[in-house]
């Protein structure tokens, strides 16, 4: 009985700490991702490209990458959005 409890006990530990380690690495890749994303779109509006910056295209390349930003700016190369 008393080993099922500590092992129970260092599960639940395991658990929560992989749960802490996910939400943090998560947490901190959509901020980094949404400064890139940013930075891109600013460095594209000085060059005279004018993409808006806003909360729609920021969450996306936030979420996406730069993957999501050559989406964007393909979208608005050819007219379909953006």
């Amino acid at each position: 009985m008393f080993f099922e409890i500590i092992a129970f006990i260092l599960a639940l530990l395991l658990v929560a700490a992989v749960f802490k380690f996910i939400y943090e690495f998560s947490l901190k890749k959509f901020v980094l991702n949404a400064i890139a994303g940013l930075l891109s779109l600013f460095i594209l509006n000085l060059l005279g490209i004018g993409i808006p910056i806003n909360l729609l295209t920021i969450f996306i390349i936030a979420i996406t990458g730069m993957v999501g930003f050559i989406i964007i700016l393909l979208f608005h190369f050819l007219g379909i959005a953006f």
